[in-house]
């Protein structure tokens, strides 16, 4: 699958306070970990869902997290609080994405050859529905991009 160029979207991000667990193995036990941290995480309100992947590693670092809210006490449900970094990032919209899981990383490829990336924060997959899912990989600035000829 091709995706155009006029697809992705560049965004600035807040830091995000989550809660979340850690995949034991990428990417085979995601949607099982997504499972199990819904089932400690009543979701009774719309909380934002998000995958971080940290690629920065020899092995890939992946995390399952939930919005944390300000009563929420992550060790209690057997959490760990983490901040997803905030900062400019490229985005793409995967829809269908649940019979398109293969595509993922194929967008994140084709969007890492448009931008200079920012290996220091992680690739981050947002489960904005059943349906929909924004990818969202961090760039460098924009002074950074233009220095290595990549165009904002």
């Amino acid at each position: 699958m091709t995706i155009k160029a006029s697809t992705y979207k560049t965004l600035s991000l807040p830091a995000l306070q989550v809660m979340g667990i850690k995949v034991n193995r990428f990417p085979e036990d995601v949607q099982s970990t997504f499972e199990s941290l819904e089932k400690k995480v009543l979701r009774r309100t719309q909380r934002k869902m998000f995958g971080a992947l940290n690629v920065s590693n020899d092995e890939p670092d992946y995390k399952a997290c939930i919005e944390q809210g300000g009563l929420d006490n992550p060790l209690f449900l057997g959490l760990e609080s983490y901040i997803l970094p905030g900062g400019k990032y490229i985005s793409g919209k995967l829809i269908n994405w649940s019979l398109n899981k293969d595509l993922i990383r194929e967008m994140f490829g084709e969007m890492g050859h448009k931008y200079l990336l920012d290996a220091s924060r992680p690739q981050l997959e947002y489960y904005k529905s059943k349906r929909e899912l924004i990818l969202m990989l961090p760039i460098m600035p924009r002074e950074e991009q233009l220095k290595f000829g990549f165009e904002f």
